[in-house]
């Protein structure tokens, strides 16, 4: 190969370096705002108020404590929880547990995948391999990929957490309300109205 060839297949590499750099920034930011949600939902349903930075601290940022465990507390959740005015059908419970998982598999892809720099004399396209498929793809297609579906279980996610604020409210209130009266008593004044 000769010295000009040479320069053009650095200056492609580095090209594509600095925009797979940017995108897997991109990537990162927005599946830490997914996390972030998903850690929002199980916290304000299954811990108390006063335990929430020793519960984020110990367990939630566990490297044990994954996104796969995330997610399937969050789905677990839905499918067990009423939520008030805004019952969410299990086709669509099914579909945000789809595009989690799509997500997550395009943020691995993208993120541990290495460049890929064919022959420059064919002109053929610098691209990103994918070692597990042995397939070169075009990283730009990913991330529109990945940016339909962050927006998408996003817009599932924001209502489902106003509404996961509120039950936990509720919830609160009505802990305080029976605490330490016998069951048989808060039996009688849920059932007598």
């Amino acid at each position: 190969m000769s010295n000009k060839l040479k320069k053009i297949a650095f200056e492609k590499f580095k090209d594509e370096n600095t925009k797979r750099t940017f995108i897997i920034g991109e990537i990162m930011s927005d599946f830490i705002i997914i996390e972030t949600a998903l850690n929002e939902i199980i916290t304000t349903l299954y811990v108390k108020e006063y335990m929430k930075r020793p519960f984020g601290i110990h367990f939630i940022s566990d490297e044990q404590f994954s996104f796969a465990l995330r997610k399937n507390i969050v789905i677990q959740t839905l499918r067990f929880i009423s939520l008030p005015n805004q019952n969410i059908p299990e086709k669509e419970i099914n579909k945000l547990e789809d595009e989690l998982n799509k997500l997550c598999r395009l943020r691995n892809l993208i993120a541990h995948s290495k460049i890929y720099v064919c022959d420059i004399e064919m002109q053929e396209k610098v691209g990103l391999f994918d070692s597990k498929k042995g397939e070169i793809f075009d990283i730009e297609k990913k991330y529109q990929e990945f940016n339909l579906l962050f927006n998408s279980a996003m817009a599932k996610l924001n209502p489902i957490l106003h509404v996961i604020r509120d039950l936990s409210k509720k919830m609160e209130k009505m802990y305080k309300k029976y605490d330490g009266m016998p069951r048989k008593d808060i039996i009688r004044d849920l059932t007598d109205k």
